[in-house]
């Protein structure tokens, strides 16, 4: 049998294939397999839900053996998980393959980014704000704070004739946006929902100062504070005009101004970006407590305005966690003008192109075959221009007209958006029309994913909603907002830590420069032989430091082992035992074990004297007896063999639950005494290399001769008399609780088999877990002891640079400033050690672990 194991991280977006050669997995690559079809980069780097019938078609093509089904080890989610078994036990292929689940895995985003999320705003977020000047993390610290909520930006991207005005209006439910074939503005709407149904505003630059537009059932209240100008004119006598229509009639009256304005008028008068926020009315998305963000973009392809692909990468550059929706026309396809279009999608990390989507638009209009496509026109469509460079999540065909009729109530603003839905409503709504159309039958999609989208297209009850292919669309944007965007959010937060943390130590070099460029300004004053001692005390105090870094693992490794206190399987069934003799005492498990074998013997001696009565009377009434006698003994058996059983699983059960208590407590109380043991080792190491460093900084100035013995003697007591290193501000005992109860998880493995515990996996986790949690407080004693002596060297430097030539008062202002960049230098360097192990924390959730 031929087996292949699968291994996919959608965090890193990877997916990997290795064949199984004398017992060995190797990896398959261009060097023993240059023309596997595994190797193309949708299979390396798309997302493996919507590639896993391609890949096992591929497998089967490419490694079947004369043995028939081919074995698949699979490493990765329990989402993708589900996937592939799902399309191997489909109707084609249930004898084909056989899955098996490996037990290293990787966590569903959704599961862990409530965690990550907490992490961050309860732990890092105060430490990157002191850390860091705001300014320079601002956009990043915002992305990450956007992907971190359930905000969902959609992006929606394409020519300017495909409809793209049409197809939003259909997402909001209402008429919000001005349509027309031209292009309508080179400027980004940012529309969000409207948290109340009768609330709404748009909001803009005009000629550099804000300008908000406030929207309730009756009333409008325009804020600009640059006087009566021209804009401001127009829109404000429009309203009035207009009095108390619907609110979303006068935002479409006053985009119109604003788009009119900027077309003709002033273009550079208006920012661009105009924020909107407006209800989002009927369909999955005005249902949905979602908070989604639609960027409208101007068309790529407009020969009249040669800022559009300019603005849209300036705003699609500031997005994060995007959702790319493609909007083109069907005769469009194959359109070959947006080539730089596709770069910017695949080329901004912070948009996962794995799950851009198309939305054929005006599919109405389209000549598409009747009952739908055959594989070779699918393989035609995507084949074309715009499929081929962005299929990924699949092609949808809607007719946003029809769509956003089924949800305004064919209450249109545009008449001849009205006339169209007019005639072609019945085609969508009426089964007996001898022209009935359903869109969503002309998806094209992944096999197993689009037989769900049609299963819930064929269960909704409005037609119109259904048949236009706007409910298959917003669907399948729900079910990213609610599964797959996860995955680019964990990713957000990593990117945007990984900047954090460079950001913070670019601050603390930038720093310490500063701290020697003030230090070198103070010793230029000094005379020749003062300079030429500090140089000296400086060099060798930092050659002992340095030194002690290089030395201090070697000493700690001993320590370190001793720390990670393990179990054996020996041990664990040893404890699992005595919770056993316990439960059975406490139970009268030897009671009831006597019960049963009492009735066991009752039935065997009953029987057995009963038949002898048989064969001496041998008549009906004997016979009878003994089928009484029989039944009776064999119900008490029964009853005793249940309660028998019944208390054995109820003693499994609690000692196994006493058992692992048990080793919760005991893992707590190893890891405590750990960090007290590693602490304990490593202040006592640098304790004494304080001490060699203080001392060799007094041999050296005791010993000179370039300054007065009064000099020396001040000195030397300042010496003697400074502090001490403090090695007591380790990690906060959250640091170490937290991962703990992030990362055991011993009672969320599957290490339970009926009610008893398995006691090898249990031991294997506990020691990898122990191991594991050594280390990385090991890591943080290490960093924050080095960090802790080199704020104390540096504080001591400053202390023996001031005092060797003390009485210059010209530089006393500068030695102050010293002290206080090693005092900041000191708290940067504490925050990176906090910010650092939080932000490991959150890689190893995105870490594979093994069940």
């Amino acid at each position: 049998m031929a087996k292949i194991k699968v291994v996919s991280n959608p965090y890193n977006q990877c997916i990997k294939y290795y064949t199984l050669i004398n017992d060995e997995w190797v990896e398959i690559n261009y060097e023993n397999n240059v023309n596997s079809e595994l190797l193309s980069e949708d299979k390396v780097n798309g997302f493996f839900p919507f590639h896993v019938k391609e890949i096992i078609e591929i497998i089967e093509r490419e490694y079947k053996d004369d043995q028939g089904k081919i074995k698949i080890v699979f490493e990765g989610t329990d989402d993708e998980f589900f996937e592939l078994v799902s399309v191997c036990a489909e109707d084609d292929n249930p004898n084909r393959f056989e899955v098996e689940r490996s037990n290293r895995r990787l966590a569903n985003a959704r599961d862990i980014l409530p965690s990550i999320t907490q992490i961050f705003t309860e732990k890092l977020s105060p430490l990157i704000i002191k850390s860091i000047d705001e300014v320079k993390i601002k956009d990043e610290l915002k992305k990450f704070t956007d992907a971190a909520k359930d905000t969902v930006p959609i992006c929606i991207l394409g020519n300017y004739s495909a409809g793209k005005s049409t197809f939003i209006n259909s997402l909001i439910g209402n008429e919000l946006l001005p349509c027309g074939d031209e292009p309508i503005t080179a400027k980004i709407y940012q529309i969000s929902k409207s948290p109340s149904s009768d609330r709404a505003h748009i909001e803009l630059e005009y000629e550099s100062e804000k300008f908000k537009i406030l929207f309730n059932d009756k009333h409008n209240e325009i804020i600009y504070t640059g006087g009566a100008k021209p804009l401001y004119n127009m829109i404000k006598d429009k309203l009035d005009e207009l009095g108390e229509i619907k609110i979303i009639n006068r935002m479409h009256e006053a985009l119109e101004i604003i788009n009119d304005f900027d077309k003709n008028d002033a273009p550079d008068a208006i920012s661009n970006l105009i924020s909107i926020q407006v209800p989002f009315v009927g369909g999955l998305l005005g249902e949905s407590n979602k908070d989604f963000v639609i960027f409208d973009t101007p068309g790529s392809n407009s020969a009249s305005n040669e800022k559009h692909l300019e603005v849209l990468q300036e705003q699609i550059n500031g997005l994060s966690n995007g959702l790319p929706i493609f909007v083109s026309e069907y005769d469009s396809l194959d359109s070959t003008d947006n080539e730089r279009l596709y770069e910017v999608i695949r080329e901004v990390k912070e948009l996962d192109s794995r799950f851009t989507m198309i939305v054929v638009n005006k599919a109405d209009a389209a000549r598409l075959p009747k009952g739908g496509f055959s594989e070779e026109e699918i393989d035609q469509i995507r084949g074309m221009a715009v499929p081929k460079k962005l299929y990924t999540e699949g092609i949808y065909f809607a007719s946003s007209i029809v769509g956003l009729g089924a949800k305004n109530e064919t209450d249109f603003i545009d008449e001849h958006c009205a006339e169209i839905f007019e005639g072609e409503e019945r085609k969508y709504s009426d089964t007996s029309s001898r022209f009935y159309k359903s869109l969503y039958k002309y998806n094209i999609m992944p096999t197993q994913l689009r037989k769900r989208a049609m299963e819930k297209a064929e269960e909704r009850e409005d037609l119109l909603y259904a048949n236009s292919g706007l409910f298959s669309v917003e669907d399948e944007i729900l079910t990213f907002a609610e599964k797959y965007s996860h995955y680019n959010k964990c990713k957000q937060a990593c990117l945007f830590l990984d900047k954090v943390i460079d950001n913070t130590t670019n601050e603390i070099i930038s720093t310490k420069n500063e701290r020697e460029e003030q230090r070198t300004n103070v010793t230029e004053s000094f005379e020749q032989d003062k300079k030429d001692l500090v140089e000296s005390i400086e060099n060798n105090s930092k050659k002992l430091e340095s030194e002690g870094k290089n030395l201090y693992e070697s000493h700690m490794e001993n320590v370190v082992k001793e720390a990670a206190v393990v179990y054996t399987e020996d041990e664990i069934e040893s404890i699992e035992e005595k919770y056993t003799q316990k439960q059975k005492e406490e139970k009268n498990f030897e009671d009831h074990q006597v019960d049963y074998l009492k009735s066991k013997l009752n039935l065997s001696n009953n029987l057995k004297e009963n038949i002898g009565k048989v064969f001496k009377k041998r008549n009906l009434d004997a016979l009878r007896e003994l089928s009484s006698d029989f039944k009776d003994d064999l119900n008490s058996l029964n009853t005793n063999s249940d309660k028998l059983t019944e208390v054995q699983h109820s003693v499994d059960k609690t000692a196994s639950d006493e058992l692992l208590d048990e080793v919760k407590n005991v893992f707590t109380n190893h890891i405590t005494e750990a960090q007290g043991l590693i602490e304990k080792a490593s202040y006592d190491y640098w304790q004494e290399k304080a001490d060699e460093i203080r001392q060799k900084i007094l041999e050296l100035v005791t010993g000179s001769d370039v300054l007065s013995d009064e000099n020396k003697t001040d000195l030397k007591d300042i010496i003697l008399s400074y502090e001490d290193v403090n090695l007591e501000d380790i990690a906060d005992d959250t640091f170490i609780r937290d991962d703990f109860e992030r990362g055991l998880w011993f009672g969320k493995i599957k290490i339970i088999s009926s009610d008893k515990l398995n006691i090898k996996k249990l031991v294997g986790k506990y020691n990898a877990k122990m191991d594991e949690i050594v280390d990385d407080l090991y890591e943080k004693v290490k960093n924050t002891h080095e960090n802790n002596l080199d704020s104390w060297l540096e504080k001591l430097l400053d202390t023996v640079i001031d005092n060797i030539d003390e009485y210059n008062p010209e530089l006393k202002e500068q030695k102050e400033n010293i002290k206080e960049i090693s005092e900041r230098i000191e708290d940067l360097k504490k925050r990176q050690t906090d910010i650092t192990t939080y932000a490991k924390q959150i890689r190893s959730m995105l870490e594979w672990s093994e069940v």
